[in-house]
């Protein structure tokens, strides 16, 4: 629901909102003056952007709970940012929380790609990730990537976390046991050029 909400904002439509909330019956703080900015910015060059996001529980079914989004919005293009700034904290914080939830779920039945947080516009780029593995004595334990991806960059990490720890050809499979002492680096590709 929340994400819902948030990519009508992202995308800057005042109907697309509406039309959510008509459905769910969902309330929003401030909803009138939210719709206002969207449509103030609707037809301008304006970029909108997820900085946080949080909720009141995170129980599976709560009865009640209260959710918490910050947002920027700027004449700045994402194509315009420096490479370190592609991504927002949050957004980076999002594929950290996916990396480790792959790991510790990497021996389960289920290892979906699954995470208690909005996944972002940016989130959903088709562009290429790396995930690199290291051990409690930070030495190489596994890495492997994509230089592109037809698949979402959430998903894409998900993967790379999942075939650095089992598919890496260089290395053992990493077992459970190893699971809490592994720490690793994202490195995300977001386009390839000629030169």
């Amino acid at each position: 629901l929340d994400q819902r909400i948030v990519h009508a904002v992202e995308k800057l439509d005042a109907q697309e909102l509406q039309t959510v909330l008509d459905e769910t019956k969902a309330t929003v703080c401030g909803v009138g003056p939210l719709k206002l900015l969207i449509t103030l910015f609707q037809n301008s060059s304006m970029s909108s952007y997820v900085t946080a996001y949080d909720r009141s529980t995170h129980e599976a079914y709560p009865d009640h709970s209260v959710s918490y989004v910050s947002m920027i919005f700027s004449t700045q293009k994402k194509s315009e940012l420096s490479l370190n700034n592609l991504l927002t904290g949050y957004e980076k914080m999002v594929l950290k929380k996916l990396v480790k939830n792959s790991l510790k779920n990497l021996f389960e039945k289920s290892n979906d790609c699954r995470c208690d947080y909005i996944i972002t516009n940016n989130l959903y780029d088709h562009v290429g990730a790396f995930v690199t593995l290291y051990d409690k004595n930070h030495r190489l334990r596994g890495c492997v990537g994509s230089l592109r991806s037809d698949k979402p960059l959430y998903k894409t990490v998900c993967d790379m976390t999942k075939a650095a720890a089992l598919y890496d050809s260089r290395f053992t499979p990493v077992n459970s046991s190893e699971i809490d002492h592994i720490s690793f680096e994202i490195s995300i590709i977001p386009s390839i050029q000629p030169i």
